[in-house]
């Protein structure tokens, strides 16, 4: 087959139509461009549903990470941005100067880990067995010193009392006056649509500093909404340093269970 070596208009470079080019070791070149296979969008899923696809066709791995984690984490991230968003992901942002969006790190910060979590990454997705561990999701992060552990989450199903405990234990720069927040989600993560169904609870910012709980004291209690299902509950404890010196600290979650 013949080389392309050049045109009337000079070597390609770059991309032009269907086309790439570009020069190894003074030797111009040029390809038809490839664009990576698209297997896992929704109309290929109805497809598939419909049986007017093959499973062979179809990746539940590409549209696992695209709807239940990517699509999710930025549901999360916005509706959420005057109390979690702006006040945490942004600021770090800002002070490190990241040249990226709050959101943006916050989903950086919990692709990996809420993708590794579920157990069958290439299967289709479950709302109870087949699903990303939101426990594992970090609402906060920072350089003030986490919880040890999480010790409990209670949920009340006729209050929607929400109650949280951890270990006060400090072995850095945490203090006993750190400033403690709480934040809920309750799943399913999609629906049946594979639309973002899940809600996070709770604020970073919104709670007065003269009445909030501090690490110290170990627990601390929110109220969301009522009746909801305990096993789709999951809590998240973080701190920020009184000063405002140091920060939030990064979060720790926990199933929650219902209370008696």
């Amino acid at each position: 087959m013949a080389k392309y070596i050049s045109s009337p208009f000079g070597n390609l470079t770059g991309k032009l139509g269907d086309s790439v080019g570009g020069s190894w070791r003074g030797v111009p070149w040029v390809r038809k461009k490839i664009y990576p296979p698209q297997r896992g969008t929704l109309e290929m899923y109805r497809l598939l549903k419909a049986g007017s696809l093959s499973l062979d066709d179809f990746s539940f791995k590409q549209m696992n990470i695209r709807r239940v984690i990517l699509q999710v984490l930025g549901c999360i991230g916005r509706r959420n941005m005057p109390n979690m968003i702006n006040p945490i992901w942004t600021k770090i942002c800002t002070e490190k100067s990241l040249r990226m969006t709050g959101i943006n790190l916050f989903t950086k910060a919990n692709l990996t880990r809420l993708w590794a979590s579920m157990e069958h990454q290439d299967e289709e997705y479950d709302a109870r067995t087949n699903k990303p561990d939101m426990v594992k999701l970090v609402v906060s992060d920072g350089n003030l010193e986490p919880t040890p552990s999480v010790l409990a989450c209670t949920y009340d199903y006729n209050t929607g009392a929400l109650r949280i405990e951890w270990d006060t234990k400090s072995r850095g720069n945490g203090q006993p006056d750190d400033y403690a927040f709480i934040m809920a989600y309750n799943e399913p993560v999609v629906d049946s649509n594979w639309r973002p169904n899940g809600w996070l609870f709770g604020t970073a910012v919104a709670a007065s500093p003269a009445s909030q709980a501090m690490r110290s004291d170990g627990n601390m209690e929110i109220t969301i909404p009522k009746r909801l299902a305990a096993r789709d509950i999951k809590g998240y404890v973080f701190f920020k340093d009184k000063a405002g010196k140091i920060g939030y600290s990064p979060s720790k979650g926990k199933q929650a269970v219902r209370s008696p």
